[in-house]
């Protein structure tokens, strides 16, 4: 498995990955740590992450399977 750090910087910089930014509303982002919400997104401010359950995060190259 691979972390988000690594996810983002390699497959979401090669378009490889659906940018989620759609769910990444204020109210999400409010039970959110500031660290994940880093970790899930890229220096553009794109999210390729989102962490649908706490242990299991949802990837952008996941989202035909929503």
């Amino acid at each position: 498995m691979e972390g988000p750090e690594r996810l983002v910087a390699n497959w979401g910089a090669k378009g490889l990955m659906v940018d989620l930014s759609d769910l990444w509303t204020d109210d999400q982002k409010a039970d959110i740590s500031a660290s994940v919400e880093s970790a899930c997104k890229d220096s553009s401010g794109a999210y390729y992450e989102f962490p649908a359950l706490h242990d299991r995060p949802l990837h952008g190259h996941q989202q035909d399977r929503i």
